[in-house]
């Protein structure tokens, strides 16, 4: 029911509340920058819980701060996620 996003992994944006996860930032230089394979890892395991496990990030913002990698078991749909 709803949009969903991410939906090929059943992670949904609407009707599971409350969903708590952790997150993560850190220091580049002098800004602070987002941990985003951490955070994104907490964010899916924290929407889908035990019916899918992300087993690996891969993102390098130095080489392609658009491209992302996310390896998952346990999805009906896909292994590896492009973003």
């Amino acid at each position: 029911p709803g949009f969903k996003t991410c939906s090929i992994i059943d992670f949904a944006d609407v009707g599971k509340t409350p969903v708590e996860y952790q997150m993560r930032w850190q220091r580049k230089g002098d800004a602070v920058v987002e941990d985003l394979p951490f955070n994104l890892r907490a964010m899916v395991t924290g929407h889908v819980g035990s019916k899918c496990e992300v087993t690996e990030v891969l993102y390098s913002p130095e080489q392609d701060p658009n491209r992302l990698t996310m390896r998952v078991r346990g999805s009906k749909n896909a292994e590896r996620i492009e973003l």
